[in-house]
């Protein structure tokens, strides 16, 4: 229920797409995508962040019969999500906008991250990922010390 509450609410087909983006810089309503982007608050809505947190807080004595769900959150607007040590393993971000996303310690082994925008996401050590996958390559930044926040 909440993962269908995200995705309603987090959605990429709300956002503003390159195409309809290159008409309004066409029609002169906006200069360039840079200007587009620096009027956006980037800060995730406090509802949907606070329903990734009760998502990430789960643990398998909440799911039946002890089998963790796959949670469906693909095509996800969730730039800026503070995911620090949430439990997200299996979870499909298929399509999802993580960019700029704290994820230190976060668990997302054999979670589906194909075409999933991780760039400038920060992850940590601990942070686990589905195998095969390389953070870095896929532009995510690895960084050092504690921070409760990300």
């Amino acid at each position: 229920m909440l993962t269908a509450y995200i995705r309603e609410h987090a959605n990429q087909a709300g956002q503003i797409t390159k195409r309809s983006l290159r008409a309004r810089i066409s029609k002169g309503r906006i200069k360039s995508w840079d200007e587009r982007a620096g009027s956006v608050d980037e800060r995730l809505a406090t509802d949907v962040q606070a329903a990734l947190t009760v998502l990430g807080r789960r643990t398998l004595a909440h799911e039946p019969d002890a089998r963790p769900v796959v949670l469906d959150l693909s095509l996800t607007e969730l730039r800026g999500a503070r995911l620090a040590r949430r439990y997200l393993a299996r979870a499909n971000l298929s399509r999802a906008n993580l960019e700029r996303a704290g994820l230190r310690g976060a668990n997302l082994r054999g979670a589906d991250l194909s075409k999933t925008n991780v760039k400038e996401a920060r992850y940590d050590r601990d942070t686990e990922w589905p195998e095969g996958f390389d953070p870095e390559t896929a532009g995510a930044r690895l960084v050092k010390g504690a921070r409760s926040s990300d």
